[in-house]
């Protein structure tokens, strides 16, 4: 994909970055906390302060729904808005959203959202420390996030079929940590997949030049707030029970 195409998207988004002429330090700005450190995200909402009144969720929204953990998640992945490595095979995938506040209806600034899949050939990366289709990103002061990746593929799961997927792992102070899978619109293999949930479903976009096309999806996360009763099994399908599937390498 063309890179100006990617930049175009962004920018008319409304979620591209400054340029780097006009980029200074916030003067509320503190030392960064370790790695895979939860006080990071905590960082990040102490900074950023309450989001923009203007920002409220949609009627009707309710918290989102949970899916199976799976069994190929790392801890520890990098932030990045970089899923996929660079020139990795595969359609280009733009993601993009907001995490909302179930109890408030407002943003979720300083969230952390854990994220990973296959790649084009249906393979998690386990055995490598470069965390290749993983990446952790934060929200921003709207809880806006966005991350650039490739659209996964169908799976074969030990006789079973996983529809395309990504995996989200999400955390912020004072709310239950979710997790869950987005899946895409339109695709036939749905129903062959248990797991498959139409509420974590979203729509895909083609967008581009000829040539130098990719696809966009927009997929908005709402947390629950932490009411202090034990969590829930962060590997309980919806369906079925969730079994070992694709090949690692």
């Amino acid at each position: 994909m063309a890179d100006h195409s990617r930049r175009d998207f962004l920018r008319y988004s409304g979620l591209a970055a400054a340029g780097a002429a006009t980029l200074t330090l916030d003067a509320r700005a503190q030392p960064t906390a370790p790695s895979g450190s939860a006080a990071i995200g905590e960082q990040v909402q102490a900074q950023f302060g309450d989001p923009p009144l203007t920002l409220t969720m949609r009627d009707g929204a309710r918290p989102t729904r949970r899916n199976a953990l799976g069994p190929f998640y790392q801890r520890g992945a990098p932030f990045r808005g970089k899923v996929s490595p660079p020139r990795a095979p595969g359609t280009v995938l733009v993601v993009s959203g907001r995490v909302w506040a179930f109890d408030t209806k407002r943003p979720l600034p300083g969230a952390i959202i854990d994220l990973w899949h296959c790649d084009h050939e249906g393979h998690y990366h386990n055995n490598s420390g470069e965390y290749h289709y993983r990446a952790r990103i934060i929200t921003s002061e709207t809880g806006a996030y966005e991350y650039e990746t490739i659209h996964p593929v169908v799976y074969e799961d030990n006789g079973d079929l996983r529809s395309p997927h990504i995996h989200y792992r999400i955390t912020a102070a004072g709310y239950r940590t979710l997790v869950t899978q987005l899946f895409f619109e339109g695709d036939p293999r749905h129903e062959d997949d248990r797991l498959f949930d139409p509420s974590l479903m979203t729509k895909v976009v083609t967008r581009g030049e000829p040539g130098a096309e990719f696809q966009s999806s927009e997929f908005d996360i709402v947390l629950a707030p932490d009411d202090g009763s034990p969590p829930e099994s962060e590997d309980r399908p919806r369906r079925g029970r969730a079994r070992r599937t694709a090949q690692d390498r």
